[in-house]
């Protein structure tokens, strides 16, 4: 006899949070309208995410999803390339008698849009936040002087800011 595969048992509000991550792949909004509570839904989130069952089950939906659209990289980033070349293509512009001016105009609102999301895919942009103490001076830690609470409290704090950081 086989052994069968054993499908991953989820709970019904992790299904529903897959469901809502699909919808929309924010993991916070998704958390919230799973059911978790908003008030930690910050932390809910990412932390579903992290999940491997969760996980396993939301890349093979985005699969499933791609093979239906025939949507790969290759095709994302050959029409990036496109749309790049097209914004950039200078259009002649004309008066109000449909005369040429001798000037031209480019799309480069499109041309930038394009261009910041092959720069994301290849990693050429990181997006930072810096954080500053009072006065925009540098923050002040006396380490010795906090208890173990207080410097773990800190430490979240931080990676929450983190997170939310990267989320943007």
């Amino acid at each position: 006899m086989e052994p069968k595969e054993i499908t991953p048992v989820l709970t019904p509000r992790q299904q529903k949070f897959i469901d809502e991550y699909m919808i929309s792949p924010n993991a916070t909004q998704a958390a919230i309208r799973a059911g978790y509570s908003p008030k930690d839904a910050d932390v809910q989130g990412p932390r579903l995410l992290g999940n491997v069952r969760i996980a396993r089950v939301i890349e093979e939906r985005q699969a499933v999803i791609a093979a239906k659209a025939a949507v790969s990289q290759e095709y994302v980033l050959v029409n990036l390339k496109d749309v790049v070349a097209r914004c950039l293509q200078a259009e002649p512009v004309y008066d109000k008698f449909g005369h040429p001016t001798g000037e031209f105009a480019f799309d480069s609102k499109g041309a930038t849009a394009a261009l910041q999301l092959l720069g994301k895919y290849l990693g050429i942009f990181i997006d930072r936040k810096e954080i500053t103490g009072p006065n925009g001076g540098p923050l002040q830690f006396d380490v010795a002087k906090m208890s173990m609470e207080e410097i773990q409290a800190e430490l979240e704090r931080m990676k929450k800011i983190n997170e939310q950081t990267i989320d943007v």
